[in-house]
């Protein structure tokens, strides 16, 4: 059950629930596009592989338009896959990225002062 909210409501007989539920998840998920978007693009918008095209409106046209062609392709993997897989590797990565310099280089410099 990939959203309990829905099935609490529905045997709870609040319909009208569902629907202002419904809206508010809308709502929800496009401000948080937006938001996202703006920020990619922000962050991207004077890297070197966008800098052939000098038109900055285009080029900001660009990478919204790949990121969200990127974020409907990830999102075709489903919210319950994502959220099983994605947080378990990210974990995974973390040690590597964090834990593993922390012990390391970390304590190697804290010997050292």
């Amino acid at each position: 059950m990939v959203l309990p909210t829905l099935p609490t409501l529905k045997s709870m007989h609040m319909g009208w629930m569902m629907a202002i539920y419904g809206i508010t998840l809308i709502l929800c998920l496009t401000s948080t596009g937006v938001t996202t978007t703006f920020a990619f693009v922000s962050r991207f918008e004077n890297s070197k592989i966008f800098s052939k095209v000098e038109n900055p409106v285009k080029r900001r046209m660009a990478i919204s338009a790949f990121i969200i062609i990127l974020s409907m392709t990830i999102s075709l993997v489903g919210l319950t896959n994502i959220i099983k897989y994605g947080y378990g590797y990210c974990g995974y990565l973390a040690i590597a990225i964090v834990v593993v310099p922390f012990l390391t280089v970390g304590v190697y410099k804290n010997r050292k002062a």
